[in-house]
């Protein structure tokens, strides 16, 4: 998404792919930075909760461990390629330094 400034029509991209959804209503005010009791939208922050709340439903997956994410979204999930990369670099370093 390219966002342009109003008033010295500057423009940078943001990358929003992964968190802002078709069909969303979405305000995001200009230095929107603010405690969850001072955010002037408070319905949204309240929605934007609920669904991280049923993606990343906790499940205490070692008995007397903190509760972790039952199941990962698939898009926050190592490939396995990446995982072989990962391996490989580390494998690569030892031996280079």
């Amino acid at each position: 998404m390219v966002v342009e400034h109003r008033t010295s029509q500057s423009k940078s991209v943001f990358p929003v792919i992964r968190w802002i959804h078709a069909n969303d209503k979405l305000v995001i005010s200009e230095f929107d930075c603010s405690l969850p009791a001072d955010d002037k939208n408070q319905e949204q922050r309240k929605d934007e909760l609920e669904k991280k709340r049923k993606l990343y439903r906790l499940a205490e997956l070692v008995e007397g461990a903190p509760k972790q994410a039952a199941v990962l979204p698939d898009d926050e999930r190592f490939s396995n390629e990446y995982k072989v990369m990962l391996e490989i670099d580390q494998y690569i370093g030892l031996f280079l330094f």
